[in-house]
């Protein structure tokens, strides 16, 4: 961890991918915040390492918060690593997550792709929340609020992920059979 450490704070390059794969086994505050500080690198290959981590564990509100202003940044590919890693800690009922994720799918001013993935990233919590007492009303008042959308196709994850018919996947989001 301090090789990756040491790599992130001098920024002249990358850690081997190798070095990521390790912090998986690892946990802590200092875990968290190797893996905030790759989700902040210049680098685009670090931002999408980190999140790529983010999408198999759960990491501490440092690495959430990374993840956040991950949101906003200008590549494409890194925005869509960011939402399925903010997905899967939706998955786990992360607060941050689903709030993250239903204020991107709500905001006209973002990219139509993002808002969609946002809002299919929210709609596969929806099977696991049917069944349990405590639900994440947010998601469910977001995804009727864009049953009424502009957008043909986020009205359209909308209503499937209202159905409980999202299922997460690694590309993102599919719709079960």
């Amino acid at each position: 961890m301090d090789e990756v450490t040491a790599k992130l704070k001098e920024g002249k390059s990358s850690p081997p991918q190798a070095s990521f794969q390790r912090l998986l086994s690892l946990a802590g505050p200092e875990v968290d915040q190797t893996v905030a500080l790759a989700c902040q690198s210049e680098r685009r290959e670090t931002r999408i390492a980190a999140a790529m981590l983010c999408q198999q564990r759960l990491y501490g509100r440092p690495v959430l918060e990374a993840l956040i202003a991950l949101l906003k940044d200008k590549d494409q590919q890194v925005r869509a690593v960011a939402l399925r890693a903010l997905g899967f800690a939706a998955h786990w009922q992360s607060p941050e997550a689903c709030e993250a994720l239903c204020a991107l799918a709500k905001d006209t001013t973002r990219a139509d792709g993002d808002r969609v993935n946002a809002a299919g990233q929210a709609g596969t919590t929806v099977p696991l929340q049917l069944f349990c007492v405590n639900h994440d009303t947010q998601i469910f008042d977001t995804l009727t609020e864009l049953l009424s959308d502009k957008n043909p196709q986020l009205k359209m994850v909308a209503k499937l992920g209202l159905d409980g018919k999202l299922i997460p996947d690694v590309q993102g989001f599919k719709v079960k059979p």
